[in-house]
C-alpha cells in the first residue's frame, strides 16, 4: 500500500498583539491580548478602534499624536510596511501607563490534515472556525 503524502499550505498572515504596562518599568505588565489575521487592513483597523477608544482619556498631547496616527498618514504607513512583509506598530502614554501595539507579518500552518477520511477532520474544521491557523514563524 502507498502511503499518500498531502503537503501542507503555509499562508501568510499577521500577529498582532497589545501590551498595557502599569508603569514605564519593562517587568510591570498589567495585561496582554493578541490575536491573528490574514488581511492586513484590518489589522491595522483594529489597532484604530482601540486607540480612538482611549483617546478621551489621554493627556491632549498623546491625545493629538493618537488622532494624527489614526486619521494620518501613520495608519496608512502601517497597512504599506505590513503589504511589504515589514512590522509595524503605535505606542501611546497614558498619564502614568504605556501601551503598545505591535503587528508583525507570520506564516500560519494548518491545524490538521485536510483527508476527509482523516478521523480529526470534523475537529479541524470545528477549529478552523475559531482558529483556522496556527503560528509557524515570523517572516524574517
Amino acid at each position: 500500500m502507498v502511503e499518500r503524502v498531502t503537503p501542507f499550505r503555509v499562508r501568510p498572515g499577521f500577529w498582532c498583539q497589545r501590551v498595557h504596562w502599569r508603569s514605564l518599568a519593562p517587568e510591570d505588565i498589567e495585561g496582554w491580548t493578541s490575536y491573528t489575521t490574514t488581511n492586513p487592513a484590518q489589522a491595522v483597523r483594529r489597532i484604530r478602534v482601540e486607540v480612538r477608544t482611549l483617546a478621551s482619556a489621554l493627556p491632549t498631547r498623546e491625545r493629538i499624536r493618537a488622532f494624527e496616527w489614526t486619521d494620518g498618514p501613520g495608519c496608512l504607513d502601517a497597512v504599506s510596511a505590513l503589504h511589504r512583509g515589514e512590522p509595524c506598530g503605535f505606542s501611546l502614554s497614558t498619564h502614568d501607563a504605556w501601551i503598545e501595539w505591535t503587528i508583525d507579518p507570520v506564516k500560519f500552518l494548518p491545524l490538521a490534515s485536510s483527508d476527509p477520511f482523516d478521523e480529526c477532520s470534523h475537529a479541524k474544521r470545528q477549529a478552523e472556525e475559531r482558529a483556522p491557523l496556527l503560528l509557524f514563524s515570523r517572516t524574517p
